[in-house]
């Protein structure tokens, strides 16, 4: 709230002194941007990879059921991933979007990804609250990885 006492405050300055009225803008800044590249804005990555780099994906089955992936472009036929274990990708194209979706339709599922120093995307399933849930996870060629 200080934010807003300050511009309050330079209103009354600027008024007193007929200076005119500047124009503020009040931009929120994240407390703990979620990749070192944050710029303010509401489409952020949720994780870096070095696109430079040899890329691994690890699939993590945490949901409970089965769960079938792929990837949009078809250099893989659709394959599935048991309950409790990980499948592991490589050799992804440039810009990747995997799909994830759990094979009972009337699951949800949502993604927490983490990045080693090693450049391993984990992708951790679990089960979601939300009935829309989360079924696509795209890391392009810049290194932005974002989870949809």
């Amino acid at each position: 709230m200080n934010g807003f006492k300050n511009v309050a405050i330079a209103s009354v300055f600027f008024s007193i002194f007929g200076l005119g009225m500047p124009t503020f803008t009040l931009i929120g800044v994240a407390e703990n941007p979620p990749a070192k590249t944050y710029n303010p804005g509401p489409w952020q990555p949720v994780a870096r990879v070095n696109p430079e780099a040899a890329i691994q994906v690890n699939i993590i089955n945490q949901t409970g059921v089965s769960l079938d992936y792929s990837l949009t472009t078809g250099e893989i036929e659709i394959r599935q991933v048991a309950t409790g274990e990980t499948a592991k990708l490589t050799y992804l194209p440039e810009d990747a979007y995997i799909l994830i979706n759990p094979k009972a339709s009337q699951f949800s599922i949502q993604f927490d990804i983490k990045v080693t120093e090693e450049n391993i995307v984990n992708i951790i399933v679990q089960p979601s609250a939300d009935p829309s849930g989360e079924t696509t996870v795209n890391i392009q060629s810049n290194g932005g990885i974002y989870q949809y």
